[in-house]
């Protein structure tokens, strides 16, 4: 079996090269899952729905960019390895993102506030600023309360993130009616947190 490799793709503004993972059906050991959907991994990075370009600061999907390379082990190792894997903006970049954009679709909408969402979640920078800052924190929670309003309950690709959203916002009856029927592990995970009060970030499982 070929091993897996990172896909060399290319910014479409400026031609800036990054690393990200094709899609994986199935995450390494040294898996950490979060109850917001996010994961850490030991080997294999997340690709953000939009990437933070380094050189012209303009984020962009990974389906917009070109891709470059798709290598071997041999072929990477020699060509592409220097390369940096391709991360979301920064918390404060997402922020300047929301207020610039005007008229976004709903797709967009929903991957910048998710990635605004992880960044102060899982960055000790926005961690810092969800503290620290009032007028962040009030941003922060009415771009929750917007990418609640956008997520689809009927979509079952987003109805456990709508509740954790819920959960996380502190609105546990509307988390708990949300999951009525739900009986996955992160469901029930995210349902006890909830008829507990509990707002914080769950570890979901961890892949040793």
């Amino acid at each position: 079996m070929t091993e897996e490799m990172p896909v060399v793709i290319e910014c479409p503004s400026c031609g800036e090269r990054y690393l990200i993972w094709p899609a994986m059906s199935e995450l390494p050991q040294g898996t950490t899952y979060y109850s917001d959907g996010y994961f850490t991994s030991d080997n294999k990075w997340r690709t953000p729905e939009i990437i933070g370009c380094v050189t012209c600061e303009l984020g962009f999907t990974p389906q917009n960019g070109k891709i470059i390379a798709t290598p071997n082990r041999e072929e990477f190792l020699q060509h592409w390895s220097h390369l940096k894997p391709a991360q979301p903006p920064t918390t404060g970049a997402l922020v300047l993102e929301l207020r610039a954009r005007k008229n976004m679709d709903t797709t967009m909408e929903k991957v910048l506030r998710k990635e605004l969402w992880y960044s102060t979640s899982h960055t000790t920078a926005g961690k810092n600023l969800l503290e620290n800052n009032a007028k962040f924190k009030n941003f922060w929670n009415d771009s929750m309360v917007q990418l609640e309003a956008l997520l689809d309950r009927n979509n079952p690709a987003e109805l456990l993130l709508k509740a954790e959203a819920d959960r996380q916002l502190g609105h546990y009856e509307q988390c708990l009616e949300l999951l009525l029927g739900e009986q996955s592990n992160m469901a029930e995970a995210i349902r006890n947190a909830a008829q507990r009060e509990n707002c914080t970030l769950l570890v979901i499982a961890e892949k040793k």
